[in-house]
This record gives C-alpha cells, sequence and structure tokens, in this order.
C-alpha cells in the first residue's frame, strides 16, 4: 500500500557512510574523492527512485488490475477502505516515521539499535489497536446491511499491522541511508502483491478482502525480510554496547522519546489529515449519492490516471527545495527562481495534459477495460487540474524555503474546507456520470479559484517579516488526488 514518498526522499541528501549516518571516518581513513563521494550520491539516489518505483509502482498496478477485474461496487469498497487506511496512515506518519526518520540520523543516532526496538515495539502496539477498531467498525456495517463494504474492512484490518509495518522499515533504512535494502523489500512486495492479486484473479477468490489479505501478506513478507537485513547494519550489529546504559536509564529514555514524538508529531500530524482530506472526501461525499460505490471507482479510475503526474512534481519538489531554500535571504533571487520553478513545471503540466488528452480514450481501455471508455469525457476536462496543481506546488516550495509552513497550513485547510463544500453542491447529478464530472468540476474550479489565494501567501512569505515558528514539523503534504 501507498507511503509518503517525501519522507523517503527526504533522506535522499544525507551525508554519511555506508548505513553510518553522521558517523566519523575512523582515523587515519582517507576521505573519499569528490568524484567517488558523487558517484556514490548517485548510486543512492538511483537505488531510492528504483524503491520508489517499485513501491509505488505495485500499488497502481493492483489499482488497474482491481478496476478491471472487480464489478463497480466492490472496486468502490476497496477505494473506500484504502481511503480510511491513508486516514489512518497520515497519523502513523507523524507519529512513528517522519520523527524517526529525523531523530535516528540525529539525536538518537548513537543509540539507534535501542531507539529502534523501542519505537517498533510502540508501533505493534498501536497499530494493533488500530486494527481492532476497524474490525469493530467492519462488524457494525456488516451488521447494519453494508455487507460488501464491512467485509472490505475485515481485509483491512488484518492487513493493517503489516501494511504500516513495511512502510516503517523502509523509512528505518532510508534513515541510514540505506535505500538498498528499501529497494529489495518493495521489490518483494511488488512480486508477492501483484502475483498474488493475479493468482487471486486466476482462481476466481478476488475479492476487496482477499486483495487487502494479499497485500497484507506481501508487506508483512517484505517486512520480514527487512527486519533480517537490519541485522547487518552496523548500528544494530553494534548494539550489544548499548545493553549495560540501557538498564540505567530506560525509564528516562522512553519517556525522552515518547515527548520527541509527541511534540513532532503535534502539527505534522494536522497537516498530514488535511492533506488526506483534499485526496480523499470526495469518495466518501460519493457514496452517499445515487452513483454510491459505483461513482467511487469511476472517480478513482481518473485520479489514478493523474496520479504519475503529481509523483513527479512531488519528487521534483524534493530536489528542487534546497535550491529554493538557498535563496532565502535574498526575497527577489527566491523569488525569480520560484517563478522560474513554476514556468517549467508549467510546462510538465502541458505535456501530462496534451497526453491525457490525446490518449486518454486509449489508456481508459487498455488500462482499465472498455467499461471506463465513457470516462474520456470528464478525464479530458479532469486533465486541467494539472496547471494549477503545478503552479500552487511551486508557489508552496517559496513559502517552505522563507520557514512559512504556517502558510502552507493556511492554505491546505482552506482549500480543504472550501473544496468539501464544492463537493457537496457539485456531487448532485442526475446519474452516476453527472455526479462524477459535478466532483471533476468542483475540483478545477476551487483549484483556479485559489491561485491568487497561493500567490498571496507566497508574496507574504517572499517580503514579510521572517519568523522562526512557524514550522509544522515538516514539509505539508501537497492537496493532491492521488494515492
Amino acid at each position: 500500500m501507498d507511503g509518503r514518498a517525501a519522507a523517503d526522499s527526504a533522506a535522499d541528501g544525507a551525508d554519511g557512510a555506508d548505513g553510518a549516518v553522521g558517523a566519523a571516518a575512523p582515523a587515519g581513513q582517507a576521505q573519499l574523492p569528490t568524484s567517488s563521494r558523487y558517484l556514490r550520491w548517485m548510486r543512492k539516489g538511483g537505488l531510492s527512485v528504483l524503491d520508489q518505483g517499485l513501491f509505488a509502482g505495485a500499488n497502481f498496478v493492483i489499482n488497474i488490475l482491481l478496476a478491471r477485474w472487480l464489478a463497480p461496487n466492490d472496486f468502490g469498497a476497496f477505494t473506500l477502505s484504502y481511503s480510511i487506511f491513508l486516514f489512518l496512515g497520515a497519523f502513523y506518519l507523524a507519529a512513528f516515521m517522519e520523527p524517526f526518520l529525523i531523530f535516528a540520523a540525529g539525536r538518537y543516532a548513537d543509540r539507534f539499535a535501542r531507539y529502534f526496538r523501542l519505537v517498533i515495539s510502540w508501533h505493534w502496539l498501536v497499530v494493533t489497536t488500530a486494527a481492532l477498531l476497524v474490525a469493530t467498525v467492519a462488524g457494525v456495517l456488516f451488521v447494519s446491511g453494508h455487507t460488501g463494504q464491512g467485509m472490505a474492512l475485515i481485509g483491512l484490518a488484518v492487513a493493517l499491522p503489516f501494511l504500516f509495518q513495511q512502510w516503517f522499515m523502509r523509512t528505518v533504512f532510508y534513515s541510514q541511508v540505506l535505500p538498498a535494502y528499501a529497494a529489495a523489500g518493495s521489490a518483494i512486495f511488488f512480486v508477492l502483491q501483484v502475483g498474488g492479486i493475479v493468482a487471486l484473479h486466476s482462481a476466481g477468490m478476488l475479492r476487496p478482502m482477499s486483495a487487502f489479505m494479499v497485500s497484507g501478506l506481501a508487506s508483512g513478507c517484505a517486512g520480514l525480510a527487512m527486519h533480517a537485513m537490519l541485522r547487518t547494519v552496523p548500528r544494530m550489529r553494534a548494539a550489544h554496547g548499548e545493553v549495560a546504559a540501557a538498564d540505567a536509564d530506560h525509564p528516562t529514555f522512553r519517556r525522552q522519546v515518547l515527548a520527541d514524538h509527541l511534540a513532532y508529531s503535534k502539527w505534522a500530524s494536522g497537516v498530514s489529515v488535511i492533506a488526506w482530506l483534499c485526496a480523499n472526501v470526495h469518495y466518501f461525499i460519493l457514496t452517499a449519492t445515487p452513483g454510491g460505490l459505483a461513482a467511487v471507482g469511476m472517480m478513482k479510475v481518473l485520479d489514478n490516471l493523474l496520479t504519475p503526474f503529481y509523483q513527479c512534481i512531488s519528487a521534483l519538489g524534493q530536489f528542487l527545495q534546497p535550491i529554493v531554500s538557498s535563496h532565502a535571504d535574498n526575497p527577489r533571487r527566491m523569488v525569480s527562481k520560484t517563478w522560474l520553478i513554476a514556468g517549467i513545471w508549467s510546462v510538465i503540466a502541458l505535456g501530462a495534459y496534451a497526453f491525457l488528452t490525446i490518449f486518454g480514450e486509449f489508456l481508459l481501455h487498455f488500462l482499465f477495460g472498455p467499461s471506463f471508455v465513457a470516462l474520456s469525457g470528464a478525464l479530458g476536462v479532469f486533465s486541467l487540474v494539472v496547471f494549477p496543481y503545478a503552479i500552487s506546488m511551486a508557489l508552496m516550495l517559496g513559502c517552505r524555503a522563507k520557514v512559512r509552513t504556517d502558510l502552507v497550513f493556511l492554505y491546505h485547510l482552506l482549500f480543504s474546507v472550501v473544496l468539501t463544500a464544492a463537493y457537496l453542491v457539485a456531487s448532485r447529478g442526475s446519474s452516476t456520470s453527472d455526479e462524477v464530472m459535478g466532483i471533476v468540476w468542483s475540483n478545477l474550479s476551487v483549484r483556479l479559484l485559489f491561485i491568487p489565494v497561493i500567490f498571496a501567501l507566497f508574496l507574504r512569505a517572499a517580503y514579510g517579516r521572517p519568523t522562526s515558528t512557524a514550522s509544522v514539523g515538516g514539509a505539508a503534504v501537497p492537496c493532491a488526488n492521488q494515492r
């Protein structure tokens, strides 16, 4: 299942030797030549791209296969359950993954093994509790007559602990600048998940519940493999030296780690939840329309086709953020760099729009089957979203460069409120296609409406008074209809 690429790729620029972030070179050991360090950085960067491609690609392929092979209502039930999983994932991301990525390479670098063992013990406690809550909701839905949705949530409840385990283990390796291990785990996940879904379809057993269980099995196997690989990391091999100190200050250490994670996640969880709302609220609104789960499935197909563009912009943003930030003390240069990026991303958006417009009908037929070709008209309108999305994401780079993530948070909050209201009004149609088209037009309209808003916030960040208290605990997640 999908995780957040931003948390993964944030560690790519960290400096360190193989698996020992922040560790000093042994005495007498010559430093690597600049060209060798550059090649090593390029190799690890390439492995990070490979890892993300395998991990995100597995979920992209699965959504295509499920859209083709499941009945519309079943695919809608899977999509709705997956959105609930991402909602829980927003909190997990803020409470576990982002803080671990930062603290494991910094504050707790010298106590990495103890820190990992403590956080992973909390992981199992939290995700088991979350799984029981999902199972309870599933039982209520099942008893109330919503059998399909209830069965899908039962599958999610079984898979949930293992899905989050894989998310966390990939973050562990990125904290140690070891993307090769994360890529190996993602390769296992890709083969087992895609192969398992194909096997279920061949056996006539493919259902939303069984699809989640296969994903949980694939994630569990990948997680076990990554646990085994983690034992080879130098800091884990050196863990025996930490045992004596662990007995002396274990309660203090536990309280310190808990306080650090809670302080970090306080704002970060709010940003993550708002981003989730932007990307998933339309699915829940559509369940209350006459089209119901079938409309949810149709909207998911449209979102899937724009996902590669969103991921491209997200990856470029991670790479370009330091370049914009380096000019934070010179507002004029920072503004010019940001507008240059906005222009480049607009060209990319033009390419995405042209591709989806020209080949949209073919892609719908080839990837999802003939029953979805009728969405070609909606896709032609929906593909226009790439233009305001590219511009707003570029301007947010400038806000973050000035450490005005409070303005980014404000933008997301206002955007989510207006977008939800627009969805509620526009999704009332006389047919399923009208309901989907209402969502498409309202999404495009609100994004265009908010271009002046993000522009004003960007200028305020660039030329206003700098602040050191604006950080929300991490980079804000783009509001994108994706995942």
